[in-house]
């Protein structure tokens, strides 16, 4: 017969056994979120006001496709978008940040950038490869290395002129050029992406809901359309959201713990009309 004190180391060895196999299945099931969160969805689209989100299929991989209207494009640092504030539509992380800094400063941003209209310098990065403008009515992704007749670079030219304008400007890793893949895809590891992309001069965002690499990634956004595609930051940064008519958010990825040292972000915002 077993003693009370035998029971109890079993039940105490048989407890942490079941604590160990539920927090297990929970972290599993968390880190699952970056993708399994939009099966809701479905392929019907869902539209509101200023966006319109669904789901597509290209070789048998899932991409959320979020179509904008009726916003402005901003590029934002320092301070994360306030989820509380309505004008806002959708926020996610824009170019890759350099190290995880308990303090900010606009060097650990990748690439050189424009925020409201205020020239910043960023560290220089091989990745640096596009770039995206957005001021008045004019939004662009562009390749870092195209110039003008002149052989003034036009990277330098929408630089300028996110300044002159109160825009932004910010650097990143093109894509999709013109209908095309861009000479350079450094990933290649299967993973989750995301890029801002323009269709007939519609903002998007895609991202994807399966792993894949980054090459198909971008094959897949020619293959659905889109013109011009720039990469946005993803992995332990990925976190962002949008806002639904009704104020819910919908989030677009798990909030790893990375994302407490996102430095800047895209950020799109309500266009009211007169």
């Amino acid at each position: 017969m077993k003693s009370r004190k035998g029971y109890i180391v079993a039940g105490g060895a048989g407890l942490l056994l079941l604590f160990v196999i539920i927090i297990s299945h929970l972290l599993i099931n968390r880190r699952a979120d970056v993708h399994i969160t939009h099966e809701n969805i479905d392929t019907t689209a869902i539209s509101t006001s200023y966006i319109e989100y669904r789901t597509a299929s290209v070789n048998q991989i899932s991409y959320l496709l979020i179509d904008a209207r009726n916003v402005t494009l901003h590029f934002v640092d320092s301070v994360a978008p306030n989820i509380s504030d309505s004008e806002i539509v959708l926020s996610v992380a824009g170019t890759f940040t350099g190290e995880r800094l308990n303090y900010f400063k606009s060097f650990n941003i990748c690439g050189n950038h424009v925020v409201r209209g205020v020239a910043k310098k960023g560290f220089s990065s091989k990745y640096c490869t596009g770039y995206c403008a957005a001021y008045a009515d004019t939004l662009v992704i562009g390749n870092s290395s195209d110039t003008l007749d002149s052989g003034y670079k036009k990277v330098q030219l929408y630089k300028e002129r996110a300044v002159a304008m109160g825009g932004s400007f910010f650097q990143q890793l093109i894509l999709v050029d013109n209908g095309k893949l861009a000479e350079y895809i450094p990933f290649n590891k299967l993973n989750f992406y995301r890029a801002l992309c323009i269709k007939k001069g519609v903002i998007s965002i895609v991202q994807s809901l399966d792993k894949v690499s980054c090459k198909d990634f971008a094959n897949a956004i020619i293959e659905m359309g889109y013109s011009s595609a720039l990469y946005l930051d993803m992995g332990n940064w990925a976190w962002g959201w949008l806002r639904e008519d009704n104020g819910s958010i919908y989030e677009l990825s798990y909030k790893y713990p990375d994302t407490q040292y996102q430095t800047n972000w895209i950020v799109l915002k309500k266009v009211r009309s007169e």
